[in-house]
């Protein structure tokens, strides 16, 4: 898949993405969107000791995500297999973000609260974790397209 990086597109999707995890209303457990994988997870940012970045580069010192390093991240279950990897970020009016992901030739929509942020070191090496997907479970997801209609 042939990837274009814009980065006004990548800065407002990050600006976005920041005030959405800032957001109230992220407290609150949000339903996965209709034809969504149902993965049942929940994110979060596994304790472990040293600050966050030097866990793992994707996180800030204070535990947050950084979308620009997200981009391009391979994505791994627990049972360490490969699942593709993070094509974009998008979020939507309601201020809940979902990871796009590439997996096996297709993107597959995934709420955000599905992914784990852990330990980079002692997990693998794996930044992004999708705990109870297969890539069977991606296979039979429903299909993204970012201009519905192709």
């Amino acid at each position: 898949m042939t990837r274009f990086i814009q980065t006004p597109r990548l800065a407002g999707a990050a600006a976005a993405l920041a005030v959405a995890l800032a957001a109230p209303a992220l407290a609150a457990d949000p339903q996965a969107p209709s034809g969504s994988p149902n993965l049942s997870a929940t994110a979060t940012v596994q304790p472990e000791t040293g600050t966050p970045s030097q866990r793992n580069p994707l996180l800030a010192d204070n535990g947050k995500v950084r979308v620009n390093k997200l981009v391009g991240t391979n994505v791994y279950n627990a049972k360490d297999e490969k699942l593709g990897d993070v094509d974009d970020v998008l979020v939507g009016a309601d201020g809940q973000p979902d990871v796009i992901l590439s997996a096996d030739g297709k993107l597959v929509q995934v709420p955000w609260n599905q992914f784990q942020f852990g330990n980079a070191k002692l997990n693998a090496h794996n930044k992004v974790i999708l705990p109870n997907a297969t890539p069977q479970s991606l296979k039979q997801a429903p299909e993204f397209h970012y201009i519905t209609g192709r």
